[in-house]
């Protein structure tokens, strides 16, 4: 989903597929160049087992815990939300 300058994304239920990853990566960087994105959120459900391994993840990819009411992301109080902040002044250069 698309809302003003951020790009939603929902993480599927279960296992992460191979080349998750590469494929997230190649996602970010078309939101930045292609699309003109500021942020990329990530969401997932807060029941999944794997969450520790997930906020790991994401945080490791530069990803950061979006606290619950921030007026960017929905009350959502069952989905735990990530957000990425894609430099537009780079791009912005070129």
């Amino acid at each position: 989903m698309r809302s003003n300058q951020s790009l939603f994304v929902e993480i599927p239920e279960g296992m992460l597929a191979d080349g998750s990853k590469e494929g997230l990566l190649a996602l970010l960087e078309f939101a930045e160049e292609k699309m003109e994105m500021s942020y990329v959120f990530i969401c997932f459900r807060k029941s999944r087992e794997d969450r520790g391994s997930l906020l790991k993840t994401f945080s490791f990819l530069g990803f950061e815990i979006v606290r619950p009411g921030h007026p960017c992301v929905p009350a959502r109080p069952d989905v735990m939300f990530m957000v990425y902040t894609l430099d537009q002044s780079s791009s912005d250069e070129e």
